[in-house]
């Protein structure tokens, strides 16, 4: 399994992937919350041959942008 772990801020967020116990997939980066960004995350995501979670964590009241499809994604929202 792969985590993602998705910090959401105003106009971009901080992005860190992980597989258990701790082995560090992708060392923290940031995306803008344009749709380039986000697609390229989505494709990102697609392309591991394992089950994804990905959580976030956005502390303002807003709609979040992120939305993943695809058989091996599975969102989780906090």
């Amino acid at each position: 399994m792969i985590s993602v772990g998705i910090d959401v801020a105003k106009g971009k967020s901080t992005v860190c992937i992980q597989k258990p116990y701790g082995e560090i997939v992708s060392k923290p980066f940031g995306i803008s919350h344009v749709e380039k960004d986000l697609s390229e995350l989505a494709a990102m995501l697609l392309r591991f041959d394992d089950e994804v979670k990905v959580l976030w964590e956005q502390l303002a009241s807003s709609s979040s942008p992120y939305i993943f499809t695809g058989k091996r994604i599975v969102c989780s929202c906090h």
